[in-house]
């Protein structure tokens, strides 16, 4: 299980690198399309497309894991800090299942679709050239994977404790 928490460690820094070079690389492309506008009259073929098509889709899902993991989210504390310890960590267990499966099935109906644009050869217009798009549709089921393992490991914890907090009012009852 260390192996593999390194190894979730590792591939979840090298993701937000990703990002954070796409979003390097979205302001620079950016900075160059308004000058070059501004200065020449005439911008970079395709510059609108290759920023949605291919950037914005680097910074956003290879990051995805890292935001869960820093707490940057919003989150139900002003609800559930009012609860009892009990009721707080079901409900904890209850929205860590409901994240688990909803990225996890981001994740293979992305993939799913990956591989189907993949077959196709899928490409989008920009700037007068056809351009591939499948190789960035694989950023979409491998952040939201990332993440369902981030969900996983990082709730055993809390797993654990709703369980324990269950058997001691269970034997409390009795």
């Amino acid at each position: 299980m260390l192996h593999l928490q390194t190894f979730h460690r590792l591939l979840m820094r090298a993701l937000f690198i990703v990002s954070a070079l796409s979003l390097a690389a979205m302001v620079v492309f950016t900075s160059l399309d308004i000058a070059l506008r501004n200065f020449t009259g005439s911008s970079i073929p395709g510059s609108y497309e290759y920023v949605q098509r291919y950037l914005m889709p680097l910074l956003v899902f290879p990051a995805l894991a890292h935001a869960y993991e820093s707490n940057i989210l919003p989150s139900t504390t002003l609800l559930t800090d009012r609860m009892r310890p009990m009721a707080r960590q079901m409900l904890f267990v209850l929205f860590r299942l409901i994240d688990i499966a909803i990225f996890a099935l981001i994740a293979w109906f992305g993939l799913v679709y990956a591989l189907d644009a993949t077959s196709r050869g899928a490409a989008f217009l920009a700037g007068g050239q056809m351009v591939p798009l499948y190789p960035v549709l694989y950023v979409v089921p491998a952040g939201a994977g990332l993440l369902v393992l981030e969900l996983i490991l990082s709730s055993r914890q809390h797993f654990r404790e709703a369980a324990n907090v269950h058997t001691e009012n269970l034997s409390a009852g009795s």
